[in-house]
């Protein structure tokens, strides 16, 4: 079985030392840090996306490919209630917000080196889009990796 390749835009390669942890932001639905990929062959990912808005500041040439380690720890998130079985952050101010707010640094505590969203993978329901108001700015398929150790480039 081929091992999913994913593709990061905005670096020509990794580089180890410039990884930074990831840390929550508060009130923030996406978290500091980590590495941000889509799958290479997702049928809404970043790149589908930036095409879609005319973000004009994506340039395809500038990227690359990675993979991650069998033994990595991936959640994968189809479903709005796969995002709410996941820790979430215990500032009192995340109570009043219409998303979610994960809590990145005890979902990586807990063993977890990514998340993968799988946005596009079903057709366009009520659930998907409980799902996407719940990951508010997660707009796409994409995988953010939460620990760096799990990354093959």
């Amino acid at each position: 079985m081929m091992k999913q390749q994913y593709i990061h835009y905005g670096h020509e390669m990794f580089d180890n030392n410039l990884f930074i942890d990831i840390s929550n932001m508060e009130c923030f639905p996406k978290p500091k840090g980590g590495l941000w990929g889509t799958p290479l062959n997702a049928r809404f990912g970043w790149k589908e996306w930036c095409e879609q808005e005319k973000f004009e500041q994506f340039n395809e040439n500038i990227s690359f490919l990675f993979t991650l380690k069998e033994e990595a720890s991936v959640v994968h998130i189809r479903t709005a209630k796969d995002v709410l079985n996941l820790p979430q952050q215990k500032n009192p101010l995340a109570q009043n917000m219409p998303y979610v707010l994960l809590d990145f640094e005890e979902i990586k505590n807990k063993g977890v080196g990514a998340l993968e969203l799988h946005l596009s993978e079903q057709e366009y329901s009520n659930t998907d889009r409980e799902l996407k108001h719940l990951l508010w700015l997660w707009d796409c398929d994409c995988i953010p990796v939460l620990n760096k150790d799990v990354i093959i480039t």
